[in-house]
């Protein structure tokens, strides 16, 4: 008789996370090693990850890969291995935190239909975040040569110093300007931002701003939520830091929690993913269990039966975009649904392993989009993406306004794209 749940870890020097990680998953109310077992794909890191899960955690079963597989090829190298044994097996990211009945809930979707074939959780970023609006008076548009509502610059926002990078602006700013080679920002009117914060024994929020040349001794009025913490004077000619001390009870009243991914969505026209939710104030909205079209691989089960059905994740690739593929080629099969279940709660770093909008991340994110397309939808609408995209691509290489280092990537992607196109339509040639 085979075990019900299998949870693959996916790893690549991610030792900085792997104490949160465990620790969750010791918390289960499924009981690690007892109801469900651990298996930990190492992508040849050279932290002391490895090492970390041998003492502490000799029960895992580890997969010491020779070589980076990337996200796709670590994951499958372990399912293609295990996943007969088991009822499900469950995908989840190193830089996470879950829930005490994560696990419990994925089974309880899976379990309530049989035709269910993949479920994934409900996913938030890793910090709950404190709501900050400024209010100030904006420049008299008659003074300047401007057409925007301003009103001071800010240089930095944190809470507690936590270098967690996912800020987000609401409302009232302007995009990023340089002033001495120092990056700022002008707010305009009623400015709200949301920001991330680990709660401590103290609690401060720190922001640098500058006022201007028109408004003498301008006057910042500081609120969380609709608590009033502070009223600050900023100074025309440099910026100034400020450290506002927070009250426990403006903390527990304002606090709150931000969707990363609610399930998740994709255009069948032209690839383009979403997650369902992204940067949104976590809400009862979120909280029905629901057939969607797609869910992300940072926390999903799948039935193991799914695997006959379609294989794994494909390997060529290698991160991003390859949880979408592989929903799309079950939602292909009309056998099998794919569900969200809000009450499988995952807290989630994000881009972890890689940052966003870097190189990496634009490269994978551009080719991959255009390979899923060209492997799952007909062929008139991945050739006309395609050809959009070439056409794109050449206008933005031969302009003399973009950096050098963005055309070589451009040209790398199309590169890739050529090779990898190639061998999508030979395949289908010979099936």
């Amino acid at each position: 008789m085979r075990k019900k749940v299998a949870i693959v870890i996916l790893n690549y020097n991610g030792l900085k996370y792997l104490d949160n990680l465990f620790n969750s998953l010791k918390k289960q109310s499924l009981k690690i090693f007892n109801d469900f077992d651990v298996y930990f794909s190492d992508n040849c890191s050279y932290d002391e990850s490895l090492d970390f899960v041998r003492i502490f955690y000799p029960k895992v079963n580890i997969y010491k890969n020779n070589k980076n597989l990337w996200f796709a090829g670590g994951n499958n190298i372990v399912f293609r291995d295990i996943y007969k044994k088991y009822e499900y097996v469950v995908m989840l990211n190193n830089d996470v935190y879950v829930d005490s009945k994560w696990l419990e809930e994925l089974v309880k979707v899976a379990d309530s239909d049989k035709s269910i074939g993949v479920v994934g959780s409900k996913l938030l970023f890793f910090y709950p975040y404190l709501r900050v609006n400024l209010k100030s008076t904006l420049i008299d548009s008659n003074l300047v040569n401007d057409s925007r509502k301003l009103s001071f610059k800010i240089n930095y926002i944190q809470a507690n110093y936590n270098t967690y990078d996912k800020i987000i602006y609401r409302s009232g700013y302007y995009p990023k300007e340089y002033e001495d080679g120092d990056a700022f920002m002008w707010l305009g009117d009623n400015p709200v931002i949301d920001i991330p914060f680990k709660k401590k024994k103290n609690n401060f929020l720190h922001l640098s701003l500058k006022g201007n040349e028109y408004i003498k001794k301008q006057k910042v009025s500081v609120f969380i939520g609709q608590d009033h913490v502070s009223d600050i004077v900023l100074n025309p000619n440099n910026f100034k830091d400020f450290r506002i001390k927070l009250s426990e009870d403006t903390i527990l009243k304002n606090s709150f929690w931000i969707i990363n991914n609610a399930g998740s969505n994709y255009n069948e026209l032209n690839g383009v993913g979403e997650d369902i939710g992204f940067k949104m104030p976590d809400a009862p909205v979120y909280n029905k269990t629901k057939q969607v079209k797609s869910v992300c691989g940072a926390s999903m089960l799948i039935r193991s039966k799914v695997f006959d059905d379609i294989g794994f994740l494909d390997d060529y690739f290698n991160m991003y975009y390859e949880d979408t593929d592989f929903c799309w080629r079950v939602n292909s099969t009309r056998k099998w649904k794919i569900f969200y279940a809000p009450k499988s709660v995952v807290r989630h770093i994000h881009t972890g392993s890689s940052k966003e909008w870097s190189p990496l991340f634009i490269f994978y994110v551009e080719r991959n989009r255009l390979l899923m397309l060209c492997k799952n939808a007909p062929i008139s609408v991945s050739w006309n993406n395609l050809i959009i995209y070439l056409k794109d691509s050449l206008k933005f290489i031969f302009s003399n306004e973009n950096p050098i280092l963005q055309k070589l990537l451009k040209l790398k992607i199309l590169a890739s794209l050529l090779v990898n196109v190639s061998r999508i339509y030979l395949g289908k040639l010979f099936i």
